[in-house]
């Protein structure tokens, strides 16, 4: 009797043996340590063993493994990019900039969307267990918790869009208390009085600053908010 699990082995021994880095090595006479260098971003190697290598590659069929490579070198190449809102155009636009920079530098994105029922306290561990490079974190901030997860795992941390006081986190984020005091002037000098504001989202730097910079400009000329 022909059972399912003969079929599987049947099929496995069926399927071609893995071509390695030291397949290549042997082939374009090379070691393997060369072999690695060709195939890391970066890495310096003369164009004869370059072309050698290649053309091993290429008469061998092979790729080379990106979870071998992590595992020797102790990196992954994969930056984990966590975002909060997909609906808006102008993190999609970031996303598509993050993504076209990041891979001319030789790293692949982990995308981790946080969407209304989660918090960044459920996502963010998704990311330190695939031990990505770095992360990048979009409208949202970190707790110290948080902070000190990152630090245990020694990866560097950038919050896009928001400002974080603590140690060991860089922020990306414009002027926002300029950028609202420049609002309320404008209106101002087109002869504004009743002037409303409708807030972002509650509790974050990005609209604190915002209102800060705004409402104080306002009181300067002695208008309260309408």
């Amino acid at each position: 009797m022909f059972t399912y699990s003969r079929y599987i082995g049947w099929n496995m021994q069926k399927k071609h043996k893995r071509i390695s880095s030291r397949d290549v090595a042997e082939r374009a006479g090379v070691s393997q340590a060369t072999v690695s260098r060709v195939f890391t971003p970066g890495k310096q190697v003369s164009v004869d063993k370059r072309h050698r290598v290649m053309k091993a590659a290429d008469e061998l069929n092979y790729k080379p493994s990106i979870i071998a490579r992590s595992l020797i070198q102790n990196s992954t190449r994969i930056i984990g990019i966590v975002m909060k809102r997909f609906e808006s155009s102008y993190y999609t636009c970031a996303l598509d900039l993050f993504s076209q920079k990041l891979q001319t530098l030789g790293y692949s994105i982990m995308l981790l969307n946080i969407n209304g029922d989660q918090s960044l306290e459920e996502t963010l561990p998704i990311a330190l267990e695939y031990q990505v490079d770095g992360l990048i974190i979009t409208s949202a901030t970190l707790s110290s918790p948080l902070v000190e997860e990152c630090t245990r795992f020694d990866t560097p941390v950038i919050l896009f869009g928001r400002v974080n006081n603590g140690e060991n986190v860089h922020s990306i984020c414009t002027n926002n208390e300029s950028g609202g005091r420049q609002i309320a002037e404008y209106l101002i000098q087109k002869g504004h009085r009743r002037i409303s504001y409708i807030a972002g989202e509650a509790g974050s730097s990005t609209n604190r600053d915002r209102f800060r910079g705004f409402n104080e400009r306002l009181m300067e000329d002695g208008i309260t908010l309408y």
